[in-house]
């Protein structure tokens, strides 16, 4: 069990001087439009962080359109940074990456080692929440050699030799995640941080617990049990717990597998915690399975199943279907026995196989960067030397240069604000005839899908109820018979399919519930096909917007989508469409076989266009991440007017 960096980080940087809400608020009204505005923003935020997310989350995009009103760069760094750590804290870890590559790309514009230190830190734990460990711990060990490049506090220290410790943990080198872990215990101690050395004791007890020092790990969560009791810290107790299962269960003693689980799965359902909340109910049925209440060990199973599959936990996922092959067993199942213990297999191995697969792309990926390096290195200095002989001659000639340049500057002023009126009314009318192309499609859709559903449809169900009636009259072979009834499902398949077409040309959720019901549905139906998971998150799209807006989101998502699912190969996406007053953005990413993305804007494909098109239309801009073998993420920011 690992423990937040961000949350430290975070908390630790403005919390000192975190004021009570109202004396915030009242200050927040005295402030003029200002950096101090931004900050007190950010200070409001952190006090809602886990107690109303939806609050914090508002004040925090408040901040950020001020930031960006100001220029202020600090404010944007600290938005990406206080957004990571909210979806950190909701388990919503590729939301959390994304967020920490802004963090990173932004500190290394600006050359901050210590920012690019934390970000990649900060990453690499969000990995490691993912089963990638391998991935998480490169990351770590990268951020640990930037941080150490500059003369950070013991406190920071302590919290990198930490979460190192987690890491290590999690790839099984139990011995180095015990050196790692004490040299925090230490730092910790020193500075009388409790709360962080309870996550680092939690961290040194499942060590010792998985090197079988029993004794050991029952003193260290003795310990972690009298600090977060006089803390009233309910998740580090959770976490505890769930460590605590474990060992129980490796020495038998089965009383204490049921009290530690249902204590856990209390807190775990307080706190909205799906990784302990699964843990807890795999505990329990671990109990059920060594009491001989089989029924009630996979029923448990079962519930802990589903919120690992909807959370993606590989690792715990193959944790329960041991166990639900173990139960299969003992009931004499061996077909569902055999089943799940394959199950779980292949889900380890596939574990391995995507680490040593990213593993392979990172060092390629190394290579030709230190390669290009090189190439640029090289052309520097080749540079440099034509540019001195450059300067001899050009010196010659500065003071011609000069002269002609007055007289030719005047009649060059004038033509170029010509050429930028041009250019405005250029524009204009491509905006324009876009707007116009735009609204004949839908208008055209809308058209189709009404001819297609009050028409077609109608008149296919009334042959379908004619049909229906003759049966009933006609004296038919057995051979007629198998015909006719074929007909009749190859005429409900057609109706089914004309209503699937009609759906997607406008589909009635969006134009009756709105947007974010719209994108639910469609990304539900994507998902139900069971060929790929999706992720959805959608905030503020509970104010409708105008009519046409809400189409082209719509179709701007539903592109994008099908894009991945018809050629990226992806197995996961995420799909989030966020909504700050004028501020629309939409983030789409996938986990697939991506493609060469650089030069995407010179040759880009139909659907490409249809949504470049769209995005123009709504004055936004796109951005488009893909590496081969790793992945596309698309993100798109634009400016929206409310419906009235």
């Amino acid at each position: 069990m690992s423990f937040l960096f961000c949350t430290l980080l975070c908390s630790t940087t403005y919390a000192q001087a975190t004021r009570e809400r109202d004396s915030l608020l009242q200050h927040l009204h005295r402030v003029g439009n200002d950096t101090n505005k931004v900050k007190l923003l950010y200070e409001l935020s952190e006090q809602y962080d886990l107690s109303e997310v939806e609050k914090a989350r508002d004040y925090i995009f408040q901040a950020k359109q001020l930031s960006q009103q100001l220029g202020y760069e600090s404010g944007i760094l600290r938005f990406h940074k206080r957004m990571m750590y909210i979806h950190a804290v909701l388990s919503h870890n590729d939301s959390a990456i994304w967020y920490g590559r802004q963090i990173l790309r932004i500190a290394t514009a600006q050359k901050d080692t210590y920012q690019m230190g934390v970000a990649s830190f900060n990453i690499g734990e969000r990995y490691n929440y993912k089963s990638d460990y391998e991935t998480g711990l490169r990351y770590m060990l990268e951020g640990q050699k930037m941080l150490e490049a500059g003369n950070y506090p013991p406190a920071t220290k302590a919290a990198i030799n930490g979460s190192i410790a987690a890491a290590y943990l999690m790839i099984k080198d139990y011995e180095k995640s015990i050196s790692y872990g004490k040299q925090a215990e230490t730092i910790e101690r020193t500075l009388n941080n409790k709360v962080p050395l309870t996550g680092t004791l939690i961290n040194l007890a499942n060590a010792y617990t998985e090197l079988k020092r029993y004794s050991e790990a029952e003193k260290t969560y003795a310990e972690v049990m009298q600090l977060v009791q006089s803390n009233n810290n309910s998740s580090y107790e959770s976490m505890a717990l769930t460590g605590m299962i474990d060992l129980a269960n490796r020495q038998n003693k089965t009383k204490d597998i049921k009290r530690y689980s249902e204590r856990s799965l209390q807190l775990a359902s307080q706190l909205g915690d799906s990784s302990n909340l699964a843990s807890s109910m795999q505990g329990l049925s671990v109990y059920y399975l060594r009491t001989g209440n089989f029924s009630k060990a996979k029923e448990w199973s079962m519930n802990a199943l589903q919120i690992v599959e909807k959370n993606s936990y590989k690792e715990q996922k193959a944790s329960i279907l041991e166990n639900l092959s173990h139960i299969s067993f003992a009931t004499h199942d061996y077909t569902d026995g055999y089943k799940y213990a394959s199950e779980a297999l292949g889900i380890r191995s596939g574990i391995f196989t995507e680490s040593l697969a990213a593993k392979q792309a990172d060092m390629r990926e190394k290579y030709e960067s230190e390669k290009r390096e090189a190439q640029i290195l090289l052309q520097k200095t080749q540079l440099r030397q034509k540019n001195l002989l450059n300067y001899l001659a050009f010196g010659s000639v500065a003071a011609l240069a000069v002269i002609l340049l007055m007289g030719y500057r005047s009649n060059q002023h004038k033509q170029g604000l010509q050429q930028v009126k041009i250019a405005e009314l250029e524009t204009e009318k491509q905006l324009l005839a876009t707007q116009a192309l735009l609204q004949g499609q839908e208008d055209e859709r809308s058209r189709l899908a009404k001819d297609l559903h009050d028409g077609l449809g109608g008149m296919l169900s009334g042959v379908k109820l004619q049909l229906g009636a003759m049966k009933g009259n006609l004296i038919l072979t057995e051979e007629n018979g198998a015909l006719f009834n074929n007909a009749l499902n190859k005429l409900d398949q057609s109706i089914s399919e004309m209503r699937r077409v009609a759906h997607n040309m406008m589909p009635e959720a969006l134009i009756q519930l709105g947007l974010e019901q719209a994108l639910q549905d469609y990304c539900n139906s994507i998902g139900v096909a069971g060929t790929v998971t999706i992720a959805t998150e959608f905030y503020g799209l509970g104010q409708r917007l105008s009519a046409t807006t809400e189409v082209t989101v719509y179709r701007i998502v539903q592109e994008l989508v099908n894009n991945a699912v018809k050629h990226s190969e992806a197995q996961n996406l995420l799909v989030q469409v966020m909504r700050r007053e004028q501020s629309l953005n939409i983030t789409v990413e996938d986990n697939g076989k991506g493609f060469d993305a650089v030069h995407w804007q010179e040759k880009p494909t139909a659907g490409l266009q249809n949504i470049q098109s769209r995005v123009h239309y709504l004055g936004g801009h796109m951005d488009i991440k893909s590496i081969p073998g790793k992945g596309t993420s698309v993100y798109i920011e634009c400016t929206i007017e409310s419906n009235g």
